[in-house]
């Protein structure tokens, strides 16, 4: 459940700020599989913005991760009638 998803979600930053990169994309792929079970759309963002994040500060090139790029459908959808 949701408590699940967070614990992973925590694992996830945890190995971040270790410069476990590897450790913490299991843990955000755990993390994201939990959320999206919920249809958690803001765990969802959390774990691709902060994973993203951490990577991104680590030297990660993120070209090769479009996963990280995903926006889920109502924000895509959102964000498209503001523009």
């Amino acid at each position: 459940g949701w408590g699940r998803a967070l614990t992973q979600f925590v694992r996830m930053e945890l190995h971040c700020a270790a410069g476990s990169p590897d450790d913490a994309t299991r843990c955000a792929n755990e993390a994201l599989a939990g959320f999206r079970a919920l249809d958690d759309r803001w765990g969802v963002s959390a774990v691709h913005y902060r994973l993203g994040l951490a990577l991104q500060r680590a030297g990660v090139d993120l070209s090769h991760a479009p996963h990280l790029a995903e926006v889920p459908g109502p924000a895509r959808r959102s964000r498209a009638t503001r523009a």
